[in-house]
């Protein structure tokens, strides 16, 4: 009996990898309001005609839209990407969805309409990607990326993909303003801690913390933990800003995707 799931599911994932003409690679929100892109790849050796395909962010309407463009041929060459604007209306010369990509969305999916079959799917299931960021895959895992491609081949050495559940390190620091190096301890339970100093999101490529380290200049700390899957922990930060002496109050403000700093004490002179 076992030996019959087996086998049945290796021709169910067998299927699968032969019906992925089209692979969703990536999904990003730009800079402009409401802006939403994606991308596809043609995964096999030959070109393909997207007036065949389908695309929807709801599975009860396979048909919503597809990859239009008055302007641009619908052939899709062999291994070449193709960046899609979510976008109701034709808009020069990008191929758009012809509907549009909401935050509340967790769901892609594309159809082949002369089959009817499902062929991709890409889910987000932390969350649609922040500006500044993309959601994709990368080794057949879903995850961010902190650098979007939209239009090329992912970045691996930016992905990371997210397990809400693993507990954060904890930066040791007392978040206030130094005058001298400060030495920078990272703690976790299990995993491998990886860190950064310049802002940017901690990935399974960024440097693994093995020892205490020193700052003499603000910095901006995040850490994570990953886990033996290879997915990351929330992120934690500290600041340690240097040598800044002023009148009022200094408020540093960090978020998990841009380099801004967090909330700091009062300078000394503050403290009289």
């Amino acid at each position: 009996m076992k030996q019959i799931i087996t086998i049945v599911t290796l021709l169910f994932v067998a299927r699968m990898a032969q019906s992925q003409e089209i692979i969703i690679t990536e999904v990003a929100q730009t800079s402009g309001f409401n802006e939403y892109w994606t991308e596809i790849y043609n995964n096999t050796s030959s070109s393909l005609d997207l007036n065949d395909y389908s695309f929807t962010n709801n599975s009860s309407i396979p048909n919503k839209g597809g990859f239009y463009n008055k302007n641009e041929s619908s052939i899709l060459e062999s291994g070449t990407y193709l960046k899609i604007k979510f976008y109701k209306y034709d808009f020069g010369s990008y191929h758009v969805t012809k509907f549009d990509f909401a935050e509340g969305d967790t769901l892609l999916q594309v159809y082949n309409k002369i089959t009817n079959t499902l062929i991709d799917e890409l889910n987000f299931q932390n969350g649609i990607p922040n500006k500044g960021e993309s959601f994709g895959k990368h080794n057949g895992k879903s995850g961010y990326f902190t650098t979007p491609t939209i239009g090329t081949e992912n970045a691996i050495e930016t992905f990371y993909s997210v397990n809400e559940t693993l507990p954060e390190p904890t930066i040791v620091l007392d978040e206030k303003v130094f005058n001298s190096t400060q030495a920078i301890e990272i703690l976790a339970v299990n995993g491998i801690i990886h860190y950064t100093t310049d802002g940017s999101k901690p990935t399974t490529y960024s440097p693994v913390y093995t020892e205490t380290f020193t700052v003499n200049t603000s910095t901006v700390i995040k850490a994570a933990v990953e886990d033996d899957n290879g997915d990351m922990s929330p992120i934690a930060l500290k600041t340690a800003l240097f040598d800044a002496d002023h009148d009022l109050p200094i408020i540093n403000i960090t978020s998990q995707n841009y380099s801004c700093l967090l909330y700091t004490s009062p300078s000394p002179r503050d403290k009289r």
